[in-house]
Formats: C-alpha cells, sequence, structure tokens
C-alpha cells in the first residue's frame, strides 16, 4: 500500500498517467514478489486517501503466511529501545543547547517504539491487529523528528 501511495505522489509530480510497481522482498525463507499494476490518481486528494488507507491498515502483506519466525528476529523490532537506551546514555553536546526534544524523542523510542515495533512486527506480522497502525501512527512523528535534527 505504501509502493502504491509513494507511486501515486511520483505521477503527480511527473504528470504520468499509469504506473507498474514491483516491489521484491527476500526473507530467510523465501522471495516474495508483489506486483501491481494500477490507475493512477492525479490529485492531492486521492493522495490523502492513499495515504490514510495505508496508515490506518491493520494487516501487512505477510497476513494469513505461516512463517516460523526465529525468537531472535524479535530482538530486531526492539532495535528502537536499544537506540532509545543508546541514545539517553550518550547524549551528545549539541542536544544539551537544542531546542530538539532530545530527552522525549530517546524515551519515546525507549517505551513507545520499540515495544509497538515488537508487537505489530513479531507477535502479529501474519494477523490482523490494530498493532500496525498503532505503530505505523508513532513512526511516522518520530521520522519526522527524526528528520529535524
Amino acid at each position: 500500500m505504501l509502493t502504491e501511495c509513494l507511486a501515486i505522489a511520483g505521477s503527480i509530480v511527473t504528470g504520468t498517467t499509469s504506473t507498474y510497481v514491483s516491489l521484491n522482498i527476500f526473507t530467510a525463507f523465501d522471495k516474495v514478489e508483489f506486483e501491481m499494476s494500477y490507475p493512477v490518481l492525479h490529485t492531492l486528494d486521492g493522495l490523502s486517501e492513499c495515504m490514510s488507507e495505508w496508515l490506518f491498515l491493520a494487516k501487512t502483506n505477510f497476513h494469513g503466511m505461516e512463517l516460523n519466525l526465529p525468537w531472535y528476529f524479535g530482538l530486531f523490532c526492539l532495535n528502537y529501545s536499544f537506540g532509545g537506551i543508546a541514545s539517553l546514555i550518550t547524549k551528545p553536546k549539541w542536544a544539551r543547547n537544542s531546542y530538539f526534544p532530545y530527552v522525549t524523542f530517546s524515551l519515546f523510542l525507549l517505551f513507545l517504539q520499540g515495544p509497538l515495533s515488537f508487537m505489530a512486527d513479531y507477535m502479529n506480522m501474519t494477523n490482523e491487529s490494530v498493532w500496525h497502525a498503532l505503530d505505523k501512527a508513532s513512526a511516522v512523528p518520530l521520522t519526522i523528528l527524526e528528520l529535524s535534527k
């Protein structure tokens, strides 16, 4: 869904009338390939609608698949929490005199984004779950904050 939205955004800029998207995902188990062909919307309303659908989508492309992920895969989802811990321990000098909410950002990584990512991407990867929408809803503002540093 996000790939479709990005293609729609690209078509608004370039003025194209159709788009073909091919996405290959390689996992430790199989190669999963998604190919989509669809008409492109040429309005910002279409882009807004597409992004809203993606943000509130409660399932992933792996919905219904049987994945036997190793236990340590869940640790990768907690990297946000590990990053929050590391950033609290090694606070850079620039953050001391900055208006950037560095400590708050680190705490959000530690206590919000890490657990949400774990619940969405490990515990419920193949299930329809509200964790997916919550994960994306917290990741978007945190990404914008990261880019504003």
